[in-house]
């Protein structure tokens, strides 16, 4: 018989303090009430943590309102784009390598050296923005504007947007549209060539 009574306790005061446990529990949420619940004034928590109640405040650069119904983040929310600016923060060491190798044959004026070099490298790595370019240049040098022009647009297709890459990849179709008589196409890729210039300043 007892041991029935001190199981029933035992039982009990589980029970109890379960529901105590669940009456008290706070609801998961990332912010200090929960605004689709809170009665009353809401709370605004800025970029470090404070928090202030009473009526929301226009977002401003050092404070956002996460109110329901808040408009998109500010733009000085997201990190800047950054893009690289040479070969070597994005290729791999056999890429970098066959590179250098093709620039010190393009300088002595092995321009078909050069150019079978930068396709080795394209093997490895295709869709690099920066070997297309070198190639671009090389083409160019080599008087093949043609090749120069179309490896310059492929340069420039690879490199997404990235102004250090579109820049000279324009400047490279620039020159080779001046070597064919194209002023005006010329002037035009100038244009384009000018505009990635300012994006990368």
């Amino acid at each position: 018989m007892n041991s029935i009574k001190l199981f029933v306790v035992a039982l009990t005061v589980f029970v109890t303090s379960c529901a105590s446990v669940k009456g008290t529990r706070e609801p998961i949420w990332p912010y200090p009430d929960d605004p689709r619940t809170t009665q009353g004034p809401q709370t605004y928590p800025d970029r470090n943590g404070q928090v202030s109640r009473g009526e929301p405040r226009p977002a401003t650069e050092t404070e956002r309102d996460y109110s329901l119904g808040s408009p998109r983040p500010l733009e000085s929310d997201y990190p800047t784009q950054t893009y690289p600016r040479t070969a070597a923060e994005i290729s791999g060491p056999a890429v970098i390598s066959l590179i250098n190798q093709a620039k010190a044959e393009r300088d002595s004026g092995r321009f078909d050296a050069a150019g079978a070099t930068l396709e080795r490298a394209l093997r490895i790595e295709p869709r690099n923005a920066f070997v297309w370019l070198d190639l671009a240049k090389t083409r160019l040098a080599a008087n093949d504007t043609q090749q120069a022009q179309s490896t310059a647009r492929r340069a420039d297709s690879y490199g997404r947007s990235n102004p250090f890459i579109s820049k000279d990849a324009w400047l490279i179709i620039a020159q080779a549209l001046e070597i064919e008589g194209d002023a005006l196409g010329a002037q035009q890729a100038r244009e384009r060539a000018d505009q990635f210039a300012r994006a990368s300043y």
